[in-house]
């Protein structure tokens, strides 16, 4: 534990929310996920979640909020394609509040690189296999929760005829959180043992809604 881990603690304790966040935006430009998560994991009981609302807060970039939704993503190409499938990134917006766009992998959670602003990337989905993304939304108010229709996932991920995608993106999260939530998606998507994903920004609700989708997920294509 390190001398701004303990000023993170005073300041939270005092109230002084606005010192603790300057305190963080500081020092997050060059955490990785794994050292947020030794920070949240070395919290005493009592500011532990306070410190994981507080790093939230600025790696969602309050008050102009990065939301995320999930989305499991199942490719199942037309006879003779081999080839791996790029989702694309949707041209127009799923709602009216929504300023910009863009695909987060899960891999950020274990990258090694700074979690503040990570990088968008392609993503690649191999022929008969089931991957998850998240689908990271800037919006114009923090209050107001981005919630892609049904008719606009249709509208949005058209692909060339003869093949077929199936996607599952229901929940709207933080966008830190829609990465957590992704990762037990998709653990749970491949199999019924509960999944050892990482988890700490993911709240019980959110927690328990990922681990039933994915079986949901899982066992509509078992039916198949």
């Amino acid at each position: 534990m390190d001398k701004q881990q303990l000023r993170l603690y005073g300041y939270l304790r005092d109230r002084k929310y606005p010192e603790a966040l300057c305190l963080l935006m500081n020092w997050l430009p060059t955490a990785s996920y794994k050292e947020v998560s030794t920070w949240i994991a070395e919290a005493p009981g009592f500011y532990r979640p306070r410190v994981a609302t507080a790093i939230r807060d600025v790696l969602t970039g309050y008050p102009e909020i990065r939301y995320g939704t999930p989305v499991l993503i199942r490719y199942e190409p037309a006879p003779g394609i081999e080839d791996a499938l790029e989702l694309p990134l949707p041209d127009t917006t799923p709602d009216d509040v929504v300023t910009g766009i863009q695909w987060l992998p899960l891999s950020v959670l274990r990258d090694g690189k700074p979690l503040l602003d990570p990088r968008p990337e392609p993503v690649i989905v191999m022929p008969y296999t089931t991957t998850c993304a998240v689908l990271a939304m800037r919006t114009k108010h923090p209050y107001t929760i981005p919630a892609p229709s049904a008719d606009w996932w249709s509208e949005a991920f058209r692909v060339p005829e003869g093949n077929r995608v199936r996607l599952s993106g229901t929940m709207t999260l933080p966008w830190i959180d829609a990465i957590e939530a992704g990762c037990m998606l998709q653990a749970r998507a491949m199999t019924a043992n509960p999944p050892d994903t990482p988890r700490h920004f993911l709240d019980d609700t959110a927690f328990a809604w990922a681990l039933d989708a994915g079986a949901q997920f899982r066992m509509a294509l078992q039916s198949l």
